[in-house]
């Protein structure tokens, strides 16, 4: 469903439309067990977080910005993780985000990484993570400029598995492969879940991991939770690079091939 298709529904179903809200509820559902099941761990009731996660997801609904250009599920799921994650941890969702807001800066401003994060405006980064993104963008053939006012999901995810083959060749370290998912998923100074259509969430899933590693893997030494945390997270970006290689190999064989 597009994000316009997904807009009028919403719409609809503030206004009093059964059929639109049944609609939209039905997808609530879905995704409120699809995130049940990746975040209960220990947690035996299923069912209990699915109720839980759809209330999340009534939030959502009521909140939900139309004149953003970003998809209501996309929006909804992270609502949705946020009231499992209160659920379980007892932290709650206003403090979530807050955390995520000020991910952008921890510990990714290190003169080591020569780091600043994006503006609003997608505009500014200084240090390395710029050179190293922009020798990216020279294999795909796009600008800076044209990367960030555009934010086309298909450049998104080669510039993240272009990142994260250097990371996996020890070509960039941890902080600098965390400071790049960062300024990617969080491309906008006033934090929301995305400012643009993501269509692939399995590429939100694996950027947002990695925009925690350096935060992780900082405080990995201090306490055993985090230290699982941050093997669980480092082993969701190193599985999405593996399961897209050939996707970045022939990425990069049409790039070549388009500038000869």
């Amino acid at each position: 469903m597009s994000t316009k298709q997904q807009k009028e529904l919403v719409q609809k179903a503030r206004q009093g439309n059964q059929e639109a809200f049944i609609k939209l509820a039905k997808e609530g559902i879905r995704l409120s067990l699809s995130v049940a099941e990746k975040e209960r761990k220990e947690e035996k009731d299923l069912h209990r977080l699915i109720g839980v996660g759809f209330s999340g997801w009534l939030i959502a609904l009521e909140k939900y910005d139309l004149s953003k250009n970003y998809k209501f599920s996309t929006y909804s799921t992270w609502w949705i993780r946020g009231a499992i994650r209160e659920k379980l941890t007892g932290i709650p969702i206003s403090k979530q985000a807050k955390r995520e807001r000020l991910q952008a800066d921890r510990h990714q401003v290190k003169k080591s990484a020569g780091i600043k994060i994006i503006d609003g405006k997608g505009i500014l980064t200084t240090g390395s993570v710029m050179r190293i993104m922009k020798n990216y963008l020279k294999i795909i053939d796009i600008s800076w400029k044209q990367f960030w006012e555009k934010l086309i999901i298909a450049h998104v995810r080669i510039v993240f598995l272009l990142a994260l083959k250097d990371f996996h060749e020890e070509k960039i370290s941890l902080n600098q492969i965390s400071a790049i998912a960062t300024s990617l998923y969080y491309n906008n100074k006033e934090w929301s879940p995305w400012n643009f259509d993501l269509s692939n969430s399995n590429l939100g899933s694996a950027l947002m991991s990695a925009s925690e590693l350096a935060y992780y893997h900082w405080r990995k030494d201090k306490n055993p939770q985090i230290m699982k945390s941050y093997k669980r997270i480092l082993k969701t970006v190193k599985d999405y690079y593996q399961k897209n290689r050939t996707f970045l190999e022939s990425s990069i064989e049409m790039s070549k091939n388009r500038l000869m």
